[in-house]
């Protein structure tokens, strides 16, 4: 993956793959407003997961999500913050995208 410019909630932050994570196969730093993938994958590697893009596009996911509660204001919100949140928001995400699409309610 190139590094990649997204615009969340009017600030722009980088997503990237890197070799510098240590035992997370994501991590969201607003400070610097990047996003990093581990480009190894931790928990979805060495044959554990058979579709490792569906996996890596949760985890980007994820980060993002970590990134809008932040820029939104509410990633101070203890429930809102904490891992299994974003991991059921990550996972269900496509689900709603693909109802609202056909119901042509996405805007």
């Amino acid at each position: 993956m190139e590094i990649k410019e997204i615009n969340i909630l009017g600030e722009k932050y980088t997503i990237d793959e890197s070799k510098e994570l240590e035992n997370k196969d994501g991590q969201c730093d607003w400070t610097t407003k990047e996003i990093k993938i581990c480009n190894t994958l931790l928990i979805g590697g060495e044959g554990k997961l058979k579709n490792l893009e569906l996996y890596k596009n949760s985890v980007i996911r994820h980060e993002i999500i970590h990134a809008i509660l932040h820029e939104s204001g509410i990633d101070t919100i203890n429930h809102m913050h904490n891992e299994e949140t974003i991991d059921w928001i990550a996972r269900i995400f496509p689900k709603m995208l693909k109802i609202f699409k056909e119901l042509d309610v996405e805007n």
